[in-house]
C-alpha cells in the first residue's frame, strides 16, 4: 500500500489481492518503522520472497513501461526480495535497480497498474492482461531450438504442499524426463528448460508462473492439492497462450486443525492417471 502526501492510504491497484489485515498491521507499527530512507524518483516494482508472486504480481507490471523512457529509470524493489529474483529484471530490460526498506519516502513515484488480479480465498475469479503475458513471452523466452525436453518441476525443497509419493512418480516417468527444482537453476537455465519443453509436469506452487514461457504446443499437467480452488497460474497462462492444460487433484494428508492451512497440506497423486494423461 502507499501512504499518500495528504495522509490517505492507497491499496487498490497495488497487488493481485487486497490484504486488509496486513495493511492494518503495518499501520499499527508505523510509528517505529517510518524511516525507510529516501529515493528521489523511481518506478514501483517492490516484491516479496515468494518467486511465483514476484513473477506475476510484481515483475509483470513492468511490461507496461518496458518499451518506453521509463526503462532507464530506477526500479524500486523491496530489500526482502532475494538476489536471485533480481536477475529477472535485466532480462526484462531494467538494469537500474534500487532496493529499499519499508516506509521508504519517494518524491516522485511511478506506479504501473496491476496486470493480474486474483480474488482471495473467498473469491476465485481471476483477471489477467493477455498483452502482459505476451510481452513477458516476447522478452523472456529463449530462441526456439530444435531440441525438446520433458520436464518435471519438483517442490523438493519445500516444507509444505509436497507430493508424498513423488519418488514413485519420478521412477515411473523414467530417464526421458528432466527433474528440476527451479531454485537450483540460473535464470537462463530456467528459461532454456521451459522454453524448449514439450511436456511439463509440476506440483502446484513449484514455480508455476514460469509455464507462461513454455511453447504454445506444450502439454502442461499441474498436480495440485484439491483445496486450492483458484484457476490462477498455469491454467490462466495456458488459456491465453493456447497450451494444453490438465489439472490433476491429489488426495491430501489431513492434519489436525490449526496445524497447517488446508491449502498447504501434503498430498498423494495417482501415478497411473498421470501416466495416462501424458500418453493421451
Amino acid at each position: 500500500f502507499l501512504v499518500m502526501p495528504g495522509g490517505g492510504i492507497a491499496t487498490r491497484g497495488l497487488t493481485c489481492s487486497n490484504y486488509w489485515r496486513a495493511v492494518e498491521v503495518k499501520l499499527r507499527r508505523a510509528g517505529a518503522e517510518c524511516d525507510g530512507g529516501h529515493v528521489p524518483e523511481a518506478i514501483l516494482c517492490w516484491g516479496n520472497d515468494n518467486w511465483g508472486h514476484w513473477f506475476f504480481q510484481f515483475l509483470m507490471r513492468l511490461t507496461l513501461v518496458a518499451d518506453s523512457q521509463f526503462a532507464q529509470m530506477p526500479v524500486l524493489v523491496s530489500r526482502d526480495v532475494p538476489a536471485r529474483f533480481l536477475e529477472w529484471l535485466p532480462r526484462l530490460g531494467f538494469h537500474n535497480i534500487v532496493q529499499a526498506d519499508e516506509w521508504v519516502t519517494v518524491d516522485r513515484l511511478w506506479v504501473p497498474s496491476v496486470v493480474t488480479y486474483r480474488g482471495h480465498y473467498e473469491d476465485y475469479n481471476c483477471y489477467v492482461s493477455a498483452s502482459a503475458v505476451h510481452t513477458m513471452r516476447e522478452r523472456l523466452t529463449a530462441r526456439e531450438g530444435r531440441f525438446k525436453k520433458n520436464v518435471f518441476v519438483s517442490r523438493g525443497h519445500a516444507t509444505w504442499r509436497n507430493i508424498l509419493n513423488e519418488d514413485e512418480l519420478i521412477s515411473a516417468l523414467g530417464d526421458d524426463w528432466d527433474v528440476l527444482c527451479m531454485e537450483d537453476l540460473t535464470v537462463e537455465e530456467q528459461i532454456s528448460a521451459i522454453t524448449h519443453a514439450e511436456k511439463i509436469i509440476m506440483s502446484a506452487g513449484a514455480s508455476g508462473s514460469i509455464t507462461m514461457l513454455a511453447p504454445k504446443n506444450c502439454q502442461i499437467i499441474e498436480l495440485i492439492q484439491p483445496k486450492l480452488m483458484s484457476t490462477f497460474g498455469p491454467a490462466s497462462w495456458a488459456y491465453i497462450v493456447g497450451q494444453s492444460y490438465t489439472r490433476m487433484d491429489g488426495v491430501p494428508k489431513v492434519l489436525p486443525k490449526g496445524e497447517r492451512k488446508e491449502i498447504d497440506w501434503d498430498y498423494t497423486i495417482d501415478v497411473g492417471k498421470v501416466m495416462q494423461a501424458i500418453n493421451a
